[in-house]
């Protein structure tokens, strides 16, 4: 649909809004790239904004820490002292890592301390999806794969550091028992009463299949458990873990006026039913409650949000926002106007990269249109955005790097495209 745009170069592409198949406006929006990461390195975003103006950006590079660095276990941080323009590298090292290990949240608190979120995999060489996709395809694991695996477990860890990363606290297991796998790609989200809320994923095996025998799952224990982690103190102790939704991964959380939450949600694994649906025991099966007559084309890996109207405790009204393309996960901003900013990974071939849309009421309807913010080269994948406000209303949002996408941090305002 795009495709004068995509023969161009991608730091002079506009910011286009589109109606269907129609491009009914473009903007012109700042674009730099961020050269800092190895071209063998996956790298989605998690960026946040500190009350000095600093921005921190984290990447959760898929498949390993940074293990040929002198700081070997090491995540890499970006800070930028100019708002996005130009940034510096440093390596944090908030535990001791080994192997394997991902990002899997980040976050900035009220008082300025940053929260990182992050898993390892046990043992150093255990399993990786390119692996389980290799074994489901020939019926089993190999011999060195299946011993690699015996003390296979994903544990997630939180710490603190109050000085920019320098230095960390212990850090805090999370408790996903009886699950075996943790994780996901997410933010923190501190509410009014100082409560600061965790979401993540937690699967028993792959989600479909046991490890390390690799065979398939009883139907009751398939799929993700949504899940959100509590904190009390600031994130110095965690617990009243609660279920969010089945099958629901991903979830970037925002507080409204109202105190109402409203959450975009990734829907994932639909062996065991669409977002939300619950394991019925008398019946054997994975059922609705929501009864959201959702085509299974349109649910997996598809956007959805839900709220709740009890600090997260229980969630509500799902509703699928992309149901024609296949776009995930969002990230949802509140604008100083009110107005919900959702920026999400655009996965809709063949123009795949990072979409925006606008709801004016709370999330509960959208705009039609849709914002493209950035097109990749690469016609078959989308990219992981995340993003943040500036005091002058300033959006920033960073694109991730995957398959030849290069990172961006892209400088923009939310064009006004309606006339009424």
């Amino acid at each position: 649909m795009f495709e004068d745009c995509q023969k161009t170069d991608e730091l002079n592409d506009p910011l286009l809004v589109v109606r269907g198949d129609k491009v009914v406006k473009e903007a012109k929006v700042e674009r730099a790239l961020i050269p800092h990461l190895d071209d063998d390195c996956r790298g989605d975003p998690l960026l946040e904004r500190q009350r000095d103006g600093k921005l921190r950006l984290i990447f959760q590079s898929t498949g390993a820490t940074l293990e040929n660095t002198p700081n070997r276990g090491s995540f890499r941080m970006l800070t930028s002292l100019d708002e996005g323009h130009t940034w510096s590298e440093e390596q944090v090292c908030p535990g001791p890592l080994s192997g394997q290990a991902d990002v899997t949240g980040f976050g900035v608190l009220p008082d300025d301390s940053l929260l990182l979120n992050w898993s390892t995999l046990a043992p150093a060489d255990s399993w990786r999806g390119d692996r389980l996709g290799r074994a489901r395809g020939t019926g089993g694991w190999n011999e060195a794969e299946r011993g690699s695996l015996e003390g296979f477990f994903h544990a997630m860890y939180v710490a603190r550091s109050t000085d920019g990363g320098r230095t960390w606290s212990e850090p805090v297991e999370l408790d996903s028992r009886p699950f075996d796998m943790a994780g996901g790609l997410t933010r923190p989200l501190v509410l009014r009463d100082g409560t600061t809320l965790l979401s993540q994923g937690l699967r028993f095996g792959s989600g479909y299949d046991s490890v390390p025998d690799c065979q398939p799952l009883p139907p009751a224990r398939m799929g993700i458990r949504g899940v959100i982690y509590r904190s009390a103190d600031g994130g110095r102790t965690w617990g009243d873990r609660t279920l969010m939704l089945n099958n629901g991964c991903e979830a970037r959380l925002v507080e409204l006026e109202s105190g109402r939450l409203l959450a975009a949600v990734r829907c994932q694994l639909m062996d065991a039913g669409l977002l939300g649906s619950v394991w019925d025991e008398a019946r054997k099966e994975w059922t609705d409650p929501y009864d959201l007559r959702v085509p299974d084309d349109q649910g997996h890996k598809h956007l959805w949000v839900a709220e709740s109207n009890d600090r997260g405790q229980t969630w509500e009204r799902p509703r699928l926002v992309t149901g024609d393309r296949a776009d995930c996960p969002g990230e949802p901003l509140l604008l100083p106007d009110g107005r919900i900013l959702l920026v999400y990974c655009r996965r809709a071939r063949p123009d795949p990269g990072v979409g925006a849309i606008v709801s004016r009421d709370g999330g509960r309807t959208w705009d039609e249109e849709q914002i493209i913010l950035k097109l990749n080269r690469d016609t078959e994948n989308g990219t992981y955005p995340s993003s943040s406000l500036l005091a002058d209303g300033t959006v920033v949002t960073v694109t991730g790097k995957n398959h030849g996408n290069r990172v961006q941090a892209i400088h923009w305002q939310v064009p006004e495209y309606r006339s009424n």
